[in-house]
């Protein structure tokens, strides 16, 4: 497995593993488990656009749930600049016919 992953990354690993592939693989895991947040933040981002109040329900839960998510793409390290949630927050409300 060692083959396979470049130097520089086995010279940042080195103290971690004593020779056994499942060290190597528990050391991969604690190194890029929490950096992994692309996929993650990718999901929040879906559901903030897939979010829409269908004009019947309370807009205040609906407002309340965008926020939400908002924040959780946040804590994802992503933030969405004012206009852009203003954006995302119009794009959500029921279209005036």
């Amino acid at each position: 497995m060692i083959l396979f992953i470049s130097d520089s990354l086995i010279v940042r690993l080195s103290t971690s593993i004593d020779g056994t592939s499942e060290d190597l693989m528990k050391a991969l895991i604690a190194m890029f488990e929490e950096t992994n947040t692309g996929a993650l933040a990718y999901a929040a981002f879906r559901s903030i656009m897939d979010s829409c109040w269908d004009g019947e329900g309370n807009v205040e839960d609906h407002l309340t749930g965008m926020r939400m998510k908002t924040s959780t793409l946040i804590s994802y390290g992503r933030v969405l600049n004012d206009e852009l949630l203003a954006f995302t927050l119009l794009y959500s409300l029921p279209d005036l016919v």
